[in-house]
């Protein structure tokens, strides 16, 4: 695994988001955070990328990307009525709408939020990212999934090396960000061994895009649903690193290595 000499840390946040569950079809049901490719299209979007041009730029080799849950959060169902076209000359709304259950999430205080930790080979671009953060200056904004959930970016840190401490035990870690269960050992999640009432929940996601869109990788992940760390047993080096506040252990989605 390659090393990890520094990390931008910033939080997501909006009132609402849906981040569609690529399983989905009728009902568009969403995940409770935004997985590996919706952050890396949303970087992609503020640097000004197009389309499906940047999976390449963004893939596992070149960046890493840790998520946490600052935020309670529940979900609700609304209809919408979206266009019907089943043919081409239905895209003027000549047919009417097609009602679509679509699942929403919300926050349980004011707003969701999620923190990210992002680091990539490519330090020029981590500087242009953090400065567009910095000043709100994006070249598409930030959105929580749909462009109708839009979204703000708070800067919180610019981590670098001596800040950022790479362990590996095999010992129980408490690990403060979604825990891709790749990287867990056979029966190592111990809950025994906290007091904490967690709610762990499982979701499978999208983990990469290769050429033309088409899903190259997907992992499973778990959780707290109101944030909480969650202590395991990992088969896999985590990073623990010093900002404002204290101190957090992270697990990447997409690293490699073990030990």
């Amino acid at each position: 695994m390659k090393d990890i000499s520094r990390i931008l840390v910033f939080d997501l946040k909006g009132y609402m988001a849906h981040f569609r569950k690529f399983y989905t079809n009728s009902s568009a049901l969403t995940y409770t955070f935004p997985p590996y490719t919706t952050i890396t299209g949303l970087i992609a979007g503020i640097l000004g990328r197009q389309r499906d041009s940047y999976y390449q730029e963004f893939n596992h080799e070149n960046c890493q990307i840790a998520i946490s849950l600052m935020s309670g959060s529940r979900k609700i169902v609304q209809t919408m009525n979206y266009i019907r076209t089943k043919n081409k000359q239905e895209f003027n709304g000549s047919a009417g709408p097609t009602p679509t259950p679509l699942e929403i999430l919300l926050s349980n205080e004011i707003n969701l939020r999620f923190r990210i930790y992002f680091s990539h080979s490519n330090q020029q671009l981590m500087e242009t990212v953090k400065e567009r953060i910095q000043e709100n200056r994006y070249v598409y904004p930030p959105y929580l999934g749909i462009t109708e959930f839009t979204a703000s970016l708070d800067f919180i840190a610019d981590l670098k090396e001596s800040e950022i401490k790479q362990i590996s035990q095999e010992d129980i870690a408490e690990i403060d960000t979604v825990i891709n269960t790749d990287f867990i050992k056979d029966k190592g999640i111990r809950l025994e061994k906290t007091t904490a009432g967690l709610k762990i929940f499982k979701e499978k996601m999208p983990l990469e895009f290769g050429e033309s869109r088409r899903l190259k990788k997907v992992a499973s992940f778990i959780f707290d649903a109101n944030g909480q760390n969650i202590p395991v047993i990992l088969t896999v080096p985590y990073y623990q690193i010093q900002i404002t506040g204290g101190q957090e252990n992270i697990l990447f989605l997409n690293q490699e290595g073990g030990f």
